[in-house]
């Protein structure tokens, strides 16, 4: 019994400790995942200002137990429990009681008769919190705080500058206080103290090589998220780049779909970071290509404001690509998102209506527009003057990404020809 400490009968001191992660394979409370208390007729049991977090009674680790009484028959008489965060006694039973407050010491006055001094408080102690260290970060939170021991602190960020990280290392507690390193660039201090207390974090560091690079493909990586980016070149037709099947790959497709292929992070040639300010990054890669496209690599530009891409160009085929268009539900929507450009998919078959007049794709804009299994229908059964389906000042690039058969563009009479 006790997975930290089995007290069987003895005098127990403790003033704070903190007891994480332990268990008993016991499948019973009484034996006490942190601390066990067993033939309790003599001895006793202060513990004060003591952490209990993650202790169990039982080998699956799912029964929260940290002190646990072995026989409810014989508790200890001479006991105190004060100002212990998060401790669970079991079983309840037990008849053992908390104090919410208090501070403990021993006194070795006289090192022949050692006494262990409890001093109640009716309000919570104040304690103070000092952080030091962590160059090349910024953080939010006040470094020096004063808090009771009941209240939560201000939670403490420190992320690390571009191009710098923190070295891994073990996330620990420290009187209650939680220190965690959430990512590479990234590390947090939280929770509640249970006595003064001092930490410090260490320096963020230069990233250099392959480490700079991959961090800053994860970021773009988590910018693109599941959207897929298009646009149309004269050479390369309709070209993509979105994100590939596997975790940490980028997927590029050329001439509407005819050349794809996936590239991992470790492929890629190079990755470039600029801080434009205001929360705007520039992105400047080096993707190598396939022998079969006739080029060795293709330069990528892209802009990403707060965490979201707002603009994606190929710089070999001089092309800005555009992010898919919202879903397309009647002509008017679709004769929208063609003056605004962009990637258009249709989920349903487009018709007319008499009011109705031809989709026009402006000339400083670019439409790709995969028809994806449906059709487009003017609906015109006579001549008209502008009586066109599409109308295309700019650049227009149509596809069918759908397995199916081709679907038309249709129904349009033009007065001066017949377009389909």
């Amino acid at each position: 019994m006790g997975g930290a400490i089995n007290n069987y009968g003895g005098y127990l001191y403790l003033t704070g400790c903190t007891f994480e992660s332990n268990y008993t394979t016991y499948n019973d409370e009484k034996y006490g995942g942190a601390i066990g208390l067993n033939n309790m007729r003599s001895g006793c049991a202060y513990i004060i200002n003591c952490g209990f977090l993650n202790n169990y009674c039982d080998s699956d680790q799912s029964k929260k137990s940290d002190l646990g009484v072995y026989s409810v028959n014989t508790p200890p008489s001479d006991f105190i429990i004060a100002g212990c965060s998060g401790i669970t006694i079991t079983p309840s039973s037990s008849g053992l009681t908390t104090e919410q407050y208090g501070a403990g010491y021993l006194d070795y006055s006289n090192p022949n008769d050692i006494k262990f001094v409890y001093e109640a408080n009716d309000t919570s102690p104040v304690y103070s919190l000092v952080v030091n260290g962590a160059a090349y970060t910024t953080h939010t939170g006040a470094l020096e705080q004063i808090k009771s021991g009941t209240d939560p602190i201000e939670t403490i960020t420190f992320t690390a500058d571009d191009g710098f990280s923190f070295d891994p290392f073990e996330d620990y507690r420290k009187n209650g206080i939680d220190v965690v390193r959430t990512s590479e660039t990234e590390v947090t201090i939280s929770g509640t103290l249970t006595d003064n207390t001092s930490i410090t974090i260490h320096d963020a560091v230069e990233e250099s090589g392959d480490k700079a690079k991959l961090r800053i493909l994860k970021e773009l990586y988590d910018a693109l998220g599941n959207e897929v980016w298009t646009g149309y070149g004269v050479k390369t037709g309709v070209i993509s780049y979105s994100r590939g099947d596997e975790e940490n790959e980028f997927r590029a497709s050329f001439m509407g779909g005819a050349y794809t292929f996936d590239v991992s992070f470790d492929e890629i040639t190079s990755a470039e970071k600029t801080d434009e300010g205001e929360g705007n990054y520039i992105y400047n890669l080096v993707v190598p290509l396939p022998a079969y496209t006739g080029m060795e690599t293709e330069e990528l530009s892209v802009s990403v404001q707060d965490g979201k891409i707002t603009e994606l160009e190929s710089k070999n085929a001089e092309i800005v690509m555009n992010p898919p268009v919202g879903d397309i539900t009647g002509w008017s929507s679709l004769n929208s998102a063609m003056g605004n450009g962009g990637v258009i998919t249709l989920s349903e078959n487009i018709s007319a209506s008499g009011e109705d007049t031809a989709l026009t794709v402006p000339a400083d804009k670019t439409v790709v527009l995969d028809l994806n299994g449906h059709t487009i229908d003017r609906g015109l059964t006579d001549a008209t003057e502008d009586g066109s389906v599409i109308i295309n000042n700019g650049i227009l690039a149509i596809m069918d990404s759908s397995a199916g058969e081709s679907n038309p563009v249709g129904n349009g009479r033009n007065c001066f020809g017949r377009y389909t």
